[in-house]
């Protein structure tokens, strides 16, 4: 029998312009900056700073503010994936940024991984079907055609979402996260979960600045326990799918 929430999963999500406005640069540490300064265009440096500064934010929420932003420092996990460095409160964190669009995931118990992708198509943006299993291509074009890109941007990100749950990197088989959309669910292998553990998830619609983006979450709970996602109202979201 699943109890109350043991694992309660924060998301914001913002335009870059305005998780930019949420710290000021002196916020983010040396290195951070450094990273950034290494990017060759200035459209990439400012989703840089902004995912770091929502983050730095959202951190700092969590822990009621008993910690200031300039305060927090990441190490480097398995693949790359950031996680907190020694000595601060062991959160749990993920962070994407995509067009003018960046999402921080934060829980104080289990991982998470967040994915987002710009919502409107770009004419030279395809369908890759690879990444898809055979049922979900099927579901996928079985759509009417206006639909599927949406539709696709939400089997995509919630696969990538899951993916960064698990520390992993570029993974050599998306096709072996399998999503359902209706309702919203995904099925693994037995060897990427702990026996007993299940993926929760969920997927919206965001609308920074005018400009809709589609942003998955991901976290990674126990059989006997229960996940609520929460979502702190930096934009106006719509179109949120049952978990």
């Amino acid at each position: 029998m699943i109890e109350g929430p043991a694992n309660i999963v924060t998301l914001w999500a913002a335009s870059t312009r305005q998780a930019l406005g949420l710290a000021s640069a002196e916020h983010l540490c040396a290195q951070e900056l450094a990273q950034a300064d290494r990017f060759g265009q200035p459209d990439d440096r400012d989703r840089f700073k902004a995912a770091r500064a929502l983050l730095r934010h959202a951190l700092n929420e969590t822990s009621d503010a008993e910690i200031s932003p300039g305060s927090w420092r990441y190490a480097e996990g398995p693949n790359g994936k950031l996680v907190m460095a020694p000595g601060l409160p062991r959160l749990e964190f993920n962070l994407s940024h995509a067009g003018n669009c960046v999402a921080v995931g934060v829980s104080q118990t289990r991982p998470v991984g967040v994915d987002v992708e710009m919502a409107t198509r770009d004419e030279r943006l395809e369908i890759v079907t690879d990444v898809l299993s055979d049922r979900e291509t099927e579901y996928l074009f079985q759509m009417p055609e206006d639909r599927r890109w949406d539709t696709f941007l939400q089997l995509w990100t919630l696969k990538e979402a899951c993916a960064k749950a698990l520390g992993l990197g570029v993974m050599q088989d998306f096709s072996e996260l399998e999503v359902e959309l209706d309702p919203v669910r995904i099925f693994a292998p037995d060897d990427l979960l702990k026996p007993g553990e299940i993926f929760d998830i969920e997927t919206f619609v965001t609308v920074p600045d005018q400009t809709p983006a589609r942003v998955s979450v991901a976290s990674i709970r126990n059989a006997g326990e229960a996940t609520e996602f929460s979502h702190r109202p930096f934009s106006k979201t719509f179109g949120r799918h049952p978990r």
